[in-house]
């Protein structure tokens, strides 16, 4: 399962979550990206950032084992636009 940039655009991410272990076939993975910074940008919401502590909670709540979570706070091999998102890369296992 692979989500990328669009968590923050959640209400509600521990319900998402939920589903995401609901979907997940035992021992399956998955790979969720989503931004710790960057400026509001509603698509039709923007609700929230994400740090590794909060993906590991999210985890927790939904069963799933946390395999690796970071944020890239210091990415300088990328341009401007992108490195303003801070992004938190999340892998977790069912």
């Amino acid at each position: 399962l692979i989500s990328g940039q669009a968590l923050e655009h959640v209400e509600y991410p521990w319900v998402i979550f939920e589903e995401f272990y609901r979907v997940m076939k035992k021992g399956a993975l998955c790979c969720i990206i989503a931004p710790s910074s960057g400026p509001e940008h509603r698509y039709p919401i923007d609700c929230w950032r994400f740090y590794g502590d909060g993906m590991r909670a999210l985890c927790k709540h939904a069963n799933l084992t946390c395999i690796e979570c970071h944020t890239d706070s210091e990415q300088d091999d990328l341009d401007e636009e992108s490195r303003v998102w801070k992004d938190t890369i999340l892998i977790a296992k069912k």
